[in-house]
């Protein structure tokens, strides 16, 4: 069975390393999450460039045809 003082080492090494999971929460959240929102709107704006030029280019022609 172990002994008081291993227990209460073995309480203070598991309260170092919430701290430090908590603090590499912290920084996914606050910096990497940032980064990928950003390239994930760059992404979504391209999409969006493609999908207009794809309806013009469809719908020059008939424009064209109609004059």
């Amino acid at each position: 069975m172990a002994t008081a003082k291993e227990n209460s080492q073995r309480i203070n090494k598991i309260e170092t390393d919430v701290a430090v999971i908590k603090k590499d929460i912290s920084t996914i959240k606050s910096n990497h999450l940032k980064h990928i929102e950003d390239d994930v709107k760059k992404i979504d704006m391209r999409l969006w460039a493609i999908l207009i030029i794809l309806v013009a280019s469809v719908f020059i022609p008939f424009v064209k045809n109609l004059w």
